[in-house]
């Protein structure tokens, strides 16, 4: 099994945990798969899903190849995608950030919450303008929002509980 192999198995894993999880994160009421306001999210879990379930079948297809692409793959004595550990250690870092922001996003409210995650996102990717990256999180985050609230209509808390109470 090939590393592109791994790590499509380990999306799918993590799409099978994000179906689970985004019912049990909004609260209108709706349970059924692409209704309310998990009409979003699950849409975009789907098309994450079914392009990773057609990108492994494709990989698992026998491939002939060319005699140009035989010598390529022989120069390079790596015709696999190389997962080294720092590769690895983004993929817990995310994973673990997308975690912490779907369980607290009720609790901190989305603007909150998704301007905490694209910080830190921005950050770990080697943001080194503090301001700037405070203010872009921020300044998307709020877009997005209005964009949910007014343009989809989904119902969801824009800052803390306790601060609107």
């Amino acid at each position: 099994m090939t590393n592109r192999q791994i790590i499509s198995i380990v999306i799918l894993l993590l799409c099978g945990v994000a179906f689970y999880a985004i019912p049990t994160q909004t609260e209108d009421g709706e349970n059924a798969f692409l209704s309310g306001a998990s009409l979003l999210p699950d849409l975009a879990v789907s098309l994450i899903f079914v392009f990773t379930v057609l990108e492994l079948a494709f990989s698992l297809l026998p491939h002939r190849r060319s005699p140009a692409d035989a010598a390529i793959s022989a120069d390079r004595k790596k015709a696999d995608v190389v997962v080294g550990r720092n590769q690895f250690n983004g993929v817990i870092i995310v994973a673990g950030l997308l975690a912490v922001y779907a369980f607290f996003m009720l609790q901190a409210g989305y603007v909150v919450s998704s301007a905490l995650l694209l910080t830190t996102l921005m950050v770990c990717a080697g943001g080194r303008r503090p301001v700037l990256i405070v203010s872009i999180a921020i300044i998307l985050s709020t877009i997005l929002f209005v964009g949910l609230r007014f343009g989809f209509g989904t119902n969801i808390n824009a800052l803390p509980v306790l601060w609107l109470k």
